[in-house]
């Protein structure tokens, strides 16, 4: 089963499938350096070869050297591995398949740090009160979870890897710098702004003080709720490289089909999970902004399935302005008003009034179609939904041809979730009807069902 607490920690028992490492390179200078060592190889290898183009070439290199660059950034952990698996959540549609490969297989590298090692950072006093195991139950490019107990109580210590936090801004620096030189994200699209949420993002993932905090105050918000678990926080246990909470048996969402869980009870989640996303944008304005399905584990608790959420590091609280203008762009995408949806565009500076008969519109509200086709008001098959990948295909093409003006750089991770609660319930395989849900929140604006723009 999977046995997850804390933040970006992929869940699930799997020791056998771990690998020890005996050190993290902490200083700023040893992971340049290593980072500098896969470059020469790599170099050296593409020298070597004759293709008939330097992206030939470097797609040959990739493919012969992808082991090796994995595993080197498997053993350094933090940020390079965090943005590495983040930049493979949008697959070839924006990378090429050979940076995608590498990619790829970050998100499954488990490598956790020797016990003598990782034990360091924790503090002498708690070995008074806890036994903790060895062994962890779980490892991520940030750190490592221990399972322990305290006064016979099953707990687990997401342990912070030593000098990650520190690292951040040298870690950005080298990946904005590899990812220059070569060719494999087109120069037409602008990652800086992504860049520079990603890094606040990290310094956000690497406090845990305040991640403790925010995994309390959406504790409270759900307290009441029938669908959804949130664990406990050890204070006591708990500082800023480290996070001791609730220990919670559960199956991350990702394998939800090794349970025995009716079509009702998916049904159920998924119309729960569409909700929260509503209710942490425009009721709580605090908005859980990592929606990796491994954050999302199903639990039972007393005969009922239940999500459990864990990972409160990457929180983002939404400003009025934000929540404005959020709710006339998705009440005009459930009210198929892609009129509405330009004009709000405009409205709010994401496009240049002055550009406005260079911008290829029909191809802005075809790819707002796109995201629409769910809310026809009859059920919705989720499993079936080919959105995120028509919509990921298309993003190049829609970002080439209608620049962004200066939209908040909080959007980066906004529409990511949004675009992660697409895949949450396609995994699931939920069916409902989401207008059941967003009638309460759009009853009184724009219209939910707008037949004349359909």
């Amino acid at each position: 089963g999977v046995r997850l607490v804390g933040s970006e920690m992929c869940i699930r028992d799997r020791n056998l499938a771990m690998k020890e490492i005996k050190k993290i390179s902490s200083g700023i200078l040893s992971r340049q350096y290593k980072i500098l060592k896969i470059g020469v190889r790599s170099g050296r290898k593409l020298l070597k070869s004759k293709p008939g183009s330097v992206k030939e070439a470097i797609s040959d290199v990739l493919e012969s050297e992808v082991h090796r660059i994995v595993n080197e950034l498997g053993v350094m952990k933090g940020s390079l591995m965090k943005v590495g698996q983040f930049l493979a959540l949008y697959s070839d549609s924006i990378i090429s398949p050979e940076l995608q490969k590498v990619l790829s297989q970050l998100e499954n590298k488990s490598m956790y740090l020797r016990w003598d090692e990782i034990k360091k950072n924790i503090p002498e006093e708690f070995f008074d009160k806890l036994i903790i195991e060895e062994k962890p139950i779980a490892a991520a490019s940030l750190g490592q979870v221990h399972r322990a107990t305290f006064d016979g109580v099953d707990i687990v210590l997401k342990i912070q890897y030593k000098g990650v936090k520190k690292a951040i801004n040298s870690d950005i620096r080298i990946l904005k710098y590899i990812l220059k030189l070569t060719d494999f994200v087109p120069k037409d699209i602008d990652l800086k702004p992504f860049f520079e949420e990603v890094k606040e993002m990290l310094k956000q993932e690497t406090d845990y003080i305040q991640e403790a905090k925010n995994t309390k105050k959406f504790k409270e918000l759900i307290k009441d709720s029938k669908d959804f678990y949130i664990p406990e926080v050890y204070e006591d246990f708990s500082n800023s490289t480290i996070i001791t909470s609730e220990y919670i048996s559960g199956v991350s969402l990702r394998e939800v089909d090794n349970l025995d869980i009716s079509q009702e009870d998916r049904n159920r989640l998924g119309m729960a999970l569409f909700n929260l996303f509503f209710t942490e944008i425009y009721e709580w304005g605090l908005m859980q902004t990592d929606p990796n399905a491994a954050n999302y584990l199903l639990m039972q608790d007393e005969g009922s399935w239940k999500v459990c959420l864990i990972d409160f590091g990457a929180t983002k609280e939404i400003s009025p302005y934000l929540q404005g203008m959020y709710k006339k762009l998705i009440g005009c995408i459930v009210s198929h008003d892609f009129d509405g949806f330009v004009d709000t565009m405009f409205e709010y500076k994401y496009l240049s009034e002055d550009k406005r008969d260079s911008y290829d519109i029909d191809l802005l509200k075809n790819y707002v179609a796109i995201v629409s086709d769910p809310f026809r008001d009859e059920e919705y098959a989720w499993e079936k939904s080919e959105i995120p990948d028509r919509v990921l295909s298309m993003a190049p093409k829609v970002m080439k041809e209608i620049s962004i003006s200066s939209p908040p750089k909080e959007i980066v991770f906004i529409d990511r979730k949004i675009g992660g609660v697409f895949f949450l319930l396609k995994i699931l395989k939920a069916k409902f009807n989401p207008n059941d849900v967003v009638d309460q929140w759009f009853k009184d604006d724009l219209g939910v069902h707008n037949e004349t723009n359909e």
